[in-house]
């Protein structure tokens, strides 16, 4: 199974008073490459905006962005370092355990500055060759 999505982080998701959500918006999971989980959420948080009458983009920047900043700086790590890395992290996982991959976030000050530079470096590598 193979597609293209439409990976972004939309400075705005709402155009011409139109909310948009899931890939529509760009609200997918640049590491993975699915975005169901950001569809539904989104679905809710357009909703949310219209009866409650609240800002839809300070509604998803506050759920979405800390996911997209990890995503992104996984989504670099792995295409400087390749699979080695995924191979390195996890060596000690034995046949039967379960791994919580979203909530795999480090931790600390070091893990969020380590995540922000990945972050970024994921961005201007984007902008530089024009494409994920």
């Amino acid at each position: 199974i193979s597609g293209i999505g439409n990976v972004n982080i939309p400075k705005t998701a709402v155009f011409e008073n139109r909310f948009y959500v899931g890939e529509s918006a760009g609200f997918q999971d640049p590491f993975r490459g699915f975005g169901m989980n950001f569809a539904l959420e989104s679905g809710k948080l357009a909703a949310d905006a219209i009866i409650r009458n609240l800002d839809y983009d300070r509604l998803w920047k506050q759920q979405f962005m800390n996911q997209f900043k990890l995503d992104f700086s996984r989504r670099f790590v792995i295409s400087v370092f390749g699979d080695g890395i995924v191979e390195f992290l996890y060596r000690n996982v034995n046949s039967g355990d379960t791994l919580d991959f979203v909530k795999g976030d480090v931790s600390g000050i070091s893990g969020r500055i380590l995540k922000d530079l990945f972050f970024n470096l994921e961005l201007i590598k984007h902008k530089v060759l024009g494409y994920w």
